[in-house]
């Protein structure tokens, strides 16, 4: 077609646009652009069309129908009015005189709302729906004595602006970016409807009229007025009240504020206890019969079709008013956290805090978490009070003692050496401290990630700690070279070989290696809690986790040594220098070598049992692997005859694989010696001698030694309670890993006690379970094999059929030759696996393949558990 023909037929269907006359009316703006008025051709075309019917013209896309679905859609698009919706519309009434009824109804959901936006819903499916919040401008009414209307100008509005500055200060603190939006909460305010336009004066003088307003309705007014009237009023009271106490906590608890006068985080503490006693008594109150009466039209579940967003177009109903009293004491509970920081005198405090912190369940408001990220670290200083190179440095000083920077930070006139031997030179400690403070940046950043990383979820803390665990290998290569050349620089006579090398102390790279190896433990236990490992993994990664504790252990005796000795501490000083004086609020101990020994102390006893903790559970999953209970995928007995099977991933070439990318990021690491996959198979090798009740009897042994250790320790640090905040971290996590360890005994014993475990346990070794492997793999070769000759049943003679049943028979026969190679392609994997397992069976070969010698997992036993519980 030309292009005049084109434009013929384009002028044609234009022509059928017009309201009135056959040529359409064209409208030219004062940009040139021409409007064409479809009005009749749009309600003539839809006029048949019910509500919701969609047009599907034959040009429609698989995209297009996809999109359509969303669209119009009242399940899916919150911004279809359905007729439902327009009748609700109808009612609304901005004049309405509410009663303290309905009042009662619209404050206890808006509670509601604000509750379901904190558990990470978006402003418009919850607080933005409300007809009085969201109007463009708050009326000149709100708060005026004078008013025809005084439930909602006196009580309704001022309640509503102070919601508004509470939602302010919550959207504030995740503005700080510590949370994430694809997990946590919806960021998007959309428009500003906080009502920042009243300070925070102005919102404390409207609460201040609502309250009065009501004492006053109670002793004027509501003495005539209906019973539920007077109750409605009393709980508009509560509500009031909690506010205001929400609204103070918020202010008092916000880094802004804090940032300004940081003494408020312990005012705090008194506003956390009056709104914890004002939520539980109306918790209380509310468990009676509510007297609120709805009031229909306030609150519009469309409001997103009047904002250009790209919240989430499905609906998300509202919490009820059980479950939002139920997530605000939660909410309550957490915020008390925040206390403790203030209560944190040294950094083995803190350090402690956020281990516990990171192992807890976390609640569902991100809140919580967001602000005990942003205390941590805020403006470059720890707790709002110490700088991040100043908390390094004092990180590195309590682990290792308090000597080398006691040496550092002294002149060169206070140093005294040994007689005989000669004292460092003034231009050596000036490069020392030099290099000493670049080190300790470097330090700083891999800390602060951690320390922020433990306010995340544990999906995010695994992830992060395996990550940065490349980082801390290569800081601990860097900090032996800088504790090498210190070494050479307080002690020149070294330099000439008078003193053994072996015996030079590690301070800094001690230090970088207990930390390091503390997050390959925190991503070990996390993949445990997470549930990320499978069933054939766990005796893999217990092994692993075993030999990452006992290196842990090995290194905090060696520091306990050092220390002890006081290795390398040749220079002294003449007069030891005093801490600095510093405000008593932000000051943190001086710490000494004894304390230093302490903390070593109770991080070996710590390490220990956890330790003992992933050997037992390593003899118990490698036993439950012999018994069949956990089965790797390529030792399962499947169907043999399936056509999808894929020897590749049936063989244990992929048992090397998955154990490499299970544990590629501890491969990488230059220490400790990484257990490869053939030590693996020999430490398990070495178990496969004992009998499976031996196993289980072994674990049960070394689990009540540990819990008693556990036992001791706990008391010990409750007894030596000189520091009680610090000892408390402690006992507390004895207590909780001697909780996990009594548990796992109580399973273990009723797993041994099981009448059909005890008895298979007691018979079944590796040779056994072998011979049963090998009886099925014959029974699938005797299936597969082809029939003698001789014996072939003759077919029967068919009458003759037509060319389609011909067709369909020819068919058939393609499908049975091809299923016949395949047969025989899989019975010959079947022979080459009956040999390995008859190679397997001679004397002195390891069992490095675990068979199935169980029908299946017993219902009745046992999960063990490895971590802390929360």
């Amino acid at each position: 077609m030309s292009n005049t023909d084109d434009a013929a037929t384009a002028t044609e269907h234009l022509a059928q646009l017009s309201l009135s006359s056959s040529s359409p009316p064209i409208v030219h703006d004062e940009y040139g652009t021409e409007w064409l008025d479809i009005t009749q051709l749009m309600q003539s075309t839809t006029a048949e069309l019910a509500r919701g019917e969609l047009i599907r013209p034959q040009t429609l896309t698989l995209f297009d129908a996809m999109t359509s679905i969303e669209v119009m859609d009242p399940r899916l698009d919150m911004g279809m009015l359905t007729e439902q919706d327009e009748e609700e519309i109808g009612k609304w009434d901005m004049e309405r005189v509410l009663t303290m009824r309905e009042t009662l109804w619209i404050i206890e959901t808006m509670f509601q709302c604000e509750m379901t936006w904190q558990a990470s819903a978006s402003l418009l499916q919850t607080i933005y729906m409300c007809r009085y919040f969201s109007q463009d401008d708050m009326p000149e009414t709100a708060g005026k004595e004078e008013t025809k209307n005084p439930c909602r100008d006196l009580v309704l509005y001022p309640y509503l602006i102070a919601l508004g500055r509470c939602c302010r200060l919550v959207w504030a603190e995740y503005m700080r970016e510590n949370m994430y939006s694809e997990e946590d909460v919806y960021f998007g305010s959309y428009v500003s409807k906080f009502f920042d336009e009243f300070s925070l004066a102005d919102v404390i003088a409207l609460m201040g009229k609502a309250t009065a307003f009501l004492d006053g309705w109670l002793a004027d007014s509501g003495v005539n007025a209906d019973e539920d009237e007077r109750k409605a009023a009393q709980q508009i009271q509560d509500h009031l009240a909690l506010r205001d106490s929400w609204l103070s906590t918020l202010i008092h608890t916000s880094v802004d504020y804090l940032l300004e006068d940081p003494s408020a985080l312990r005012k705090s503490g008194e506003e956390l206890a009056e709104l914890r006693s004002l939520h539980t008594s109306m918790q209380q109150a509310s468990t009676t019969q509510s007297v609120a009466v709805e009031v229909p039209g306030v609150f519009d579940k469309k409001c997103m079709r009047n904002y250009p967003t790209m919240a989430p177009i499905k609906p998300k109903p509202l919490k009820t008013l059980a479950e939002s009293h139920s997530f605000f004491s939660s909410v309550i509970s957490e915020l008390g956290l925040v206390q403790q920081l203030m209560d944190v005198d040294n950094v083995e405090s803190l350090l402690h805090l956020t281990l516990q912190f990171a192992q807890r369940t976390p609640t569902a408001s991100p809140l919580v978490r967001s602000l005990v990220a942003s205390l941590f670290v805020c403006e470059n200083r720890i707790l709002l009070r110490q700088p991040i190179i100043a908390f390094t440095e004092r990180a590195i000083r309590e682990c290792t003692g308090p000597y080398i920077w006691n040496i550092l930070e002294a002149g060169a006139g206070q140093l005294v050496g040994p007689p005989g031997k000669a004292i460092p030179k003034a231009d050596d400690l000036v490069g020392a401290r030099q290099r000493v403070g670049e080190f300790v940046q470097e330090a700083a950043r891999m800390v602060i990630d951690w320390v922020k990383t433990q306010c995340q979820n544990a999906p995010r803390q695994r992830r992060i700690a395996l990550k940065y665990l490349g980082g801390w290998d290569s800081l601990q290569g860097e900090a032996e070279q800088l504790d090498i050349w210190l070494f050479t620089v307080l002690n020149p006579q070294a330099q000439s070989g008078a003193d053994d090398p072996k015996h030079n102390p590690f301070w800094f790279s001690s230090w970088a290696y207990h930390m390091k190896l503390l997050m390959m433990e925190i991503s070990v236990m996390a993949g445990m809690r997470l549930d990320v490992y499978l069933e054939y993994e766990f005796s893999q990664v217990f092994c692993n986790a075993t030999q990452v504790f006992e290196a842990h252990f090995a290194h905090l005796t060696r520091m306990e040594t050092m220390l002890a000795s006081k290795q390398g501490q040749n220079v002294g000083l003449v007069q030891p220098k005093a801490p600095p004086a510093l405000p008593a609020l932000w000051t943190m101990r001086p710490v000494s070598d004894t304390e230093c020994l302490a903390q070593i102390s109770r991080w070996k006893l710590l390490v220990m049992a956890q330790k003992d903790l992933a050997t037992a559970m390593w003899l118990v999953t490698h036993a439950c692997e012999r018994l069949g209970v956990f089965r790797a995928p390529w030792a399962q007995r499947r169907n043999i005859l399936a056509l999808t099977a894929c020897k590749q991933q049936e063989t244990p070439e992929a048992h090397l694989a998955r154990y490499a990318l299970r544990f590629r990021v501890f491969q990488r690491l230059n220490s400790p010696t990484p257990l490869t996959f053939d030590g693996w198979q020999n430490t398990t090798q070495q178990l496969d001698g004992y009998r499976i009740c031996d196993l289980f009897a072994h674990a049960a042994q070394i689990l009540a030694a540990t819990k008693n250790s556990l036992d001791s320790g706990r008391k010990q640090v409750v007894k030596n309670g000189e520091h009680g905040r610090l000892l408390a971290l402690w006992e507390k996590s004895y207590r909780s890993l001697y909780f996990v360890v009594l548990s796992n005994t109580l399973s273990l014993a009723k797993l041994a006690a099981d009448p059909a475990m005890n008895s298979l346990a007691a018979t079944t070794t590796g040779h056994d379970a072998l011979a049963f492997r090998a009886q099925m793999l014959d029974a699938d070769i005797a299936a597969l094999s082809p029939t003698p000759a001789g014996n072939e049943t003759q077919p029967a003679v068919a009458a003759p059929k037509s060319k389609s049943k011909a067709k369909r028979d020819k068919q058939k026969k393609r499908k049975v030759a091809m299923a016949a190679k395949h047969e025989s392609s899989v019975l010959a994997s079947a022979r080459e696996w009956r040999a390995s397992v008859d190679e397997l069976m001679k004397p002195g070969k390891a069992l490095d393949v675990v068979c199935r010698c169980m029908a299946d997992k017993h219902p009745d036993w046992p999960v063990f558990s490895f971590g802390p519980s929360n």
